[in-house]
């Protein structure tokens, strides 16, 4: 019967050694990518709970927030950068290339708070979806800053020293590129020639080419001559009225309906 082979410690340990010195995990570093499963994880269980904790993140910075992330949506995160921009913290963004123009991103607002913002380069980190860098700390997100998401589960890292490092000097690279980015104009909503919020539309009219203005009458000169415009414009200038106009309104106004109903039943016999 054979016995089982012994088991040799010390060889090992030097396999491992090896592999972590091996040319190949050296290469990964090489390329500015930091390892997302390093550093301590703390799991979300939705995106509201995610959002508080990098609101948290960014309001305690005191130097700089330098953010990365492919899609920002969130209005609170937004609000985060621009009251750190406030306090005179050094706030940079940089936004994915396919969705920095998507629906619902906040691009135009930060463009009008005028915190710098710019597109990643192809080749900035493509490990990572969304980082922040919030002064010499660095914070890893497995997903995009978007609240219309819908995954129930995030994830967040606490980066290593030498991946904040990292991180930091591609951002600083992909600045220096200035890969600008222009919010896509939002459409005008309503008539063309609005006179503003909640005033009327200018439209000019337009006439026919054979229309001539119809004459005053020289007996009543608020009445028109033309046959189609037998109307009588009502002013207060005092002038006569003329035969066969009515002097009242058509209708009945509602507060004489009311009125006549009211008389009518004070007027009914008793039981009626």
């Amino acid at each position: 019967m054979r016995s089982p082979p012994s088991f040799n410690l010390a060889a090992a340990i030097t396999t491992l050694v090896m592999i972590g010195t091996s040319p190949a995990v050296k290469a990964r570093a090489d390329v500015g990518s930091p390892d997302p499963g390093s550093g301590e994880a703390t799991p979300f269980v939705n995106f509201s709970e995610l959002k508080n904790s990098v609101v948290s993140k960014i309001s305690a910075a005191n130097a700089r927030v330098w953010l990365s992330t492919d899609f920002l949506t969130d209005g609170d995160v937004v609000g985060a950068l621009h009251l750190a921009k406030y306090r005179r913290v050094d706030v940079q963004v940089l936004l994915g290339r396919s969705k920095a123009n998507a629906y619902m991103s906040r691009l135009g607002f930060l463009k009008n708070q005028e915190i710098p913002t710019w597109l990643k380069p192809r080749n900035f980190m493509p490990t990572m979806q969304s980082a922040i860098l919030s002064d010499n700390q660095l914070f890893l997100i497995d997903g995009d800053l978007d609240f219309m998401t819908h995954r129930h589960n995030f994830v967040l890292r606490n980066a290593t020293p030498a991946q904040a490092q990292e991180f930091g000097a591609a951002f600083q690279s992909a600045v220096a590129e200035g890969l600008d980015v222009k919010p896509t104009p939002v459409p005008s909503v309503g008539r063309a020639g609005t006179s503003g919020r909640g005033g009327k539309a200018n439209v000019p009219k337009t006439l026919p080419q054979n229309y001539q203005a119809a004459k005053p009458n020289a007996s009543h000169p608020h009445v028109a001559n033309g046959p189609a415009d037998q109307t009588y414009k009502y002013r207060r200038d005092g002038h006569a009225r003329p035969e066969g106009l009515p002097q009242k309104l058509p209708k009945a106004l509602k507060w004489k309906e009311i009125e006549k109903i009211r008389k009518n039943q004070t007027t009914a016999p008793d039981g009626g």
